[in-house]
């Protein structure tokens, strides 16, 4: 079977629109926003005091990556290759496609290159055309106007793609391999979306899809171990020690600011937030709502003074190891902060 066609770069931009941005897009987006949602709850439940604005951070954050690598960097990297095959709008690039047992030969400008039915990735339907795209990223597109009656091109269409399933399972397996892609952190999660996607709707293989779920799950696991570590271990605790230093360091200043703007001390620490959206009253060692303090630095008035602090690695306050706001550089005369110990704190 010998099919000859006519396409402009014109005809290759609305086939790759068609491509990324239309193709099976009810199930991609299905797919893609039920990945997204679970990996956002999963890094988001920790913040417990800001779940929400945590939540909606990574949402966002999630959709314009995947939006990003999944949609629009490789459509923009097809239009400059077709760029490239294409020295002007008006050129017409005339194409034969020759069927014949082990593959294809596409003859163009006098050259013929050979491509096996194994190459071929996937052929498809847009609403004028009908596409072949390889494995090696390469388009063709065949104006439905190039056959002679809808029997010819449904023969055309039903040959290849025979040929394409009957090398399945060849082809897939080169996409199990991808799979290693999966075990770093973040990029694996990318992948595996790829993988899912690809053995849903193209291969309909199982096996690809559990990589696919595998490889999203272990940056899921990856940056879970990492938040637990971080916020449940002894060590973990340590390492935010300093930050803990820094922001009390931090705190104590807004408290006095408070106070000259006010003229006196505040009853809690939320009533900094009235002034400053932006101060940090949450101690970085604890775990949110559900830890020592709802989350908070020890604060309490006491008269016209006030005591503050962390209580420290063990999340036990009035210990050894609780935190106190450095004094250097600071006048302490003319500051209402003491280091008060065994009180009950707000």
């Amino acid at each position: 079977m010998e099919i000859k066609t006519q396409t402009t770069k014109n005809d290759y931009i609305d086939f790759l629109k068609f491509y990324y941005f239309k193709r099976n897009l009810p199930g991609r987006i299905t797919l893609l926003f039920l990945i997204i949602l679970l990996v956002s709850l999963n890094m988001s439940f920790r913040d417990q005091h800001n779940f929400w604005a945590s939540f909606l951070l990574v949402f966002m954050t999630l959709i314009m990556l995947v939006f990003l690598l999944s949609f629009l960097l490789p459509y923009l990297i097809s239009i400059w290759r077709v760029s490239k095959r294409f020295k002007a709008d008006d050129a017409v690039g005339i194409k034969t496609f020759s069927l014949v047992e082990d593959g294809i030969h596409i003859t163009e400008k006098n050259e013929t290159k050979f491509c096996y039915w194994k190459d071929i990735k996937i052929i498809g339907k847009s609403d004028n055309f009908i596409f072949l795209r390889l494995y090696n990223k390469r388009n063709y597109i065949i104006s439905e106007n190039s056959f002679q009656s809808t029997i010819e091109e449904k023969g055309f269409f039903n040959k290849i793609q025979t040929q394409i399933q009957n090398n399945k399972f060849g082809n897939v397996n080169r996409l199990y391999s991808r799979g290693w892609f999966g075990l770093i952190p973040l990029v694996g999660f990318f992948v595996g979306i790829w993988l899912i996607i690809e053995g849903a709707f193209k291969y309909k293989d199982r096996k690809l899809i559990l990589i696919g779920i595998a490889s999203i799950m272990f940056t899921v696991i990856f940056y879970s171990s990492l938040i637990y570590y971080s916020q449940y271990s002894v060590q973990g605790r340590k390492n935010f020690a300093s930050f803990s230093q820094s922001y009390l360091n931090s705190l104590i200043k807004d408290i006095e600011f408070y106070k000259s703007q006010k003229g006196y001390y505040p009853d809690s620490l939320e009533e900094l937030e009235s002034t400053d959206k932006m101060v940090m009253i949450y101690d970085p060692i604890l775990n949110g709502k559900g830890s020592p303090n709802n989350g908070k630095f020890y604060y309490k008035k006491l008269g016209n003074r006030y005591t503050l602090f962390s209580c420290g690695v063990d999340e036990i306050p009035n210990t050894s190891d609780d935190i106190f706001p450095s004094m250097d550089n600071l006048d302490t005369s003319k500051i209402g902060f003491i280091k008060a110990l065994n009180l009950k704190s707000s």
